[in-house]
């Protein structure tokens, strides 16, 4: 990150982490620029079941996302470069919940998709997205809450 170091005091994160390829590093860049005693604090989908071959291929396609951390990953990753772990939470269910009421409402919007793009835009839409509903459906994707805090006499890994 183009940022100088013990520069903030607060990082956030949304849903986001998972679409980066190295978790590791972007933890470490987050120990660099963060001043000691700073937070950071972030949602993210998680793998919280099994999932391999063709499955997982098929979930990290329709997401664009390299892979899926979890929980205790992420853990063992912020505790690595100098976090305690303030919160940790699964919150899988906020993610299904969520998840659901958006598949519904593409289910609902076959027509006007279709006569806008086409039905074979439409087809692409659903398969890709219904392969994530399948996951979360399944228990194997999930979501979580870590806030974690950066030891004062860590700072920089």
């Amino acid at each position: 990150m183009p940022f100088k170091d013990g520069q903030f005091n607060v990082i956030l994160g949304q849903d986001a982490w998972c679409h980066v390829p190295d978790k590791d590093k972007l933890i470490a860049e987050c120990a660099r620029v963060m001043a000691p005693g700073g937070i950071v604090a972030f949602t993210d989908w998680l793998r919280v079941g099994e999932m391999d071959g063709a499955y997982l291929e098929n979930v990290l396609a329709a997401m664009v996302s390299p892979d899926l951390a979890t929980l205790p990953g992420y853990t063992t990753m912020l505790e690595r470069h100098g976090f305690s772990i303030l919160c940790q939470e699964d919150i899988s269910a906020a993610f299904i919940d969520q998840y659901s009421t958006i598949y519904a409402r593409l289910e609902k919007l076959e027509g006007e998709i279709s006569e806008a793009f086409s039905p074979k835009v439409y087809g692409i839409i659903l398969g890709k997205n219904d392969s994530i509903h399948r996951a979360f459906s399944d228990g194997k994707m999930g979501g979580g809450r870590i806030i974690a805090e950066l030891n004062a006499h860590d700072g920089m890994s």
